[in-house]
C-alpha cells in the first residue's frame, strides 16, 4: 500500500456521493478509512462551497452534486469537477433545469462570506450620503456668506431643475421652452454666448436619430436608389 495517493480525501468523497447519493457519512468513513467526524468535515466543505447540497428523504440524506462547477486549483479552473467524476466512473444523469430556488440556495452558500462587508459598505454608503447632505445643509450659509455675499465667482453644484431656477441663470436667459413631438413642453439649454446685435436662438430640439439621414447621404452624392436600396439592405 503507498504512502501516497492520487486522489484527496475530499475528491473521494465527492466521488463516493456522486455514485450514491444516499451514502451515509458513516459508510464513507469505512470506504475511505478515515474518522466518521472527518468525512463531515469534508462534506461540510463540499457544501459550503456550492459543490453539493443535501435534502433529507425519509431517513438518509440525498445529495445532489453540481457538476459544473470547477476544479478548486488555480491551473486546473478550466476543468469542471464533472469531467473528474466522470473519469472515475461517474455517469451523470440527464440534467433538468434549476429552478430560480435551487439557484438561488446554490449562490447563498458562495456570497454568505460577504455578507457582512456587503453590508458594512452598504452602512458606509449611507452614512457618507446622510453626512454630506448634512454637511451641504449646516455650511451653506456659511459658503454663501464667504463667497456668493463677497461677489466671488464661485456657485454651488445644482441638480437641472434647481438650476433652471437659479436668478443668475434666469437673468442670463440661459433656459429656453422648446414644443418637443413626444413629450411637450420642455426646457432646453440656450446659448452660453449673448449677442446684442446677433442673438444666437435655439429653433428646435435635438434631431430624432436618422432624421437627417437621407439629406447628408444626397450631399454626398448618393441617388435617390442607392439610398432605397439601402433602406432595403438595413444598412441605414
Amino acid at each position: 500500500m503507498p504512502g501516497w495517493k492520487f486522489l484527496t480525501n475530499h475528491a473521494l468523497v465527492l466521488c463516493l456521493i456522486a455514485q450514491q447519493p444516499r451514502i451515509t457519512a458513516r459508510e464513507i468513513a469505512t470506504m475511505v478509512n478515515i474518522t466518521e467526524k472527518a468525512i463531515r468535515n469534508i462534506i461540510n466543505d463540499l457544501e459550503s462551497d456550492g459543490y453539493i447540497t443535501k435534502k433529507r428523504e425519509g431517513r438518509r440524506l440525498k445529495y445532489t452534486i453540481y457538476s459544473d462547477l470547477p476544479l478548486r486549483h488555480e491551473i486546473q479552473q478550466d476543468k469542471a469537477i464533472g469531467d473528474l467524476l466522470e473519469v472515475l466512473g461517474w455517469k451523470p444523469r440527464k440534467k433538468k433545469k434549476a429552478t430560480d430556488k435551487e439557484l438561488l440556495k446554490r449562490l447563498l452558500p458562495l456570497v454568505k462570506s460577504y455578507w457582512m462587508r456587503l453590508g458594512f459598505a452598504m452602512i458606509c454608503m449611507v452614512g457618507v450620503a446622510g453626512t454630506t447632505s448634512a454637511t451641504a445643509f449646516l455650511f451653506k450659509p456659511v459658503i454663501d456668506d464667504i463667497f456668493i455675499n463677497k461677489d466671488a465667482c464661485v456657485m454651488p453644484v445644482k441638480k437641472f431643475g434647481e438650476a433652471c431656477e437659479d436668478p443668475q441663470i434666469k437673468a442670463r436667459k440661459m433656459i429656453t421652452e422648446l414644443d418637443h413631438p413626444k413629450f411637450g413642453k420642455i426646457e432646453n439649454v440656450s446659448a452660453p454666448i449673448k449677442y446684442s446685435r446677433t442673438p444666437i436662438s435655439i429653433r428646435t430640439v435635438a434631431p430624432k436619430p436618422g432624421q437627417h439621414t437621407k439629406e447628408i447621404l444626397k450631399d454626398l452624392n448618393f441617388s435617390d436608389e442607392e439610398i432605397k436600396d439601402f433602406k432595403r439592405t438595413g444598412v441605414i
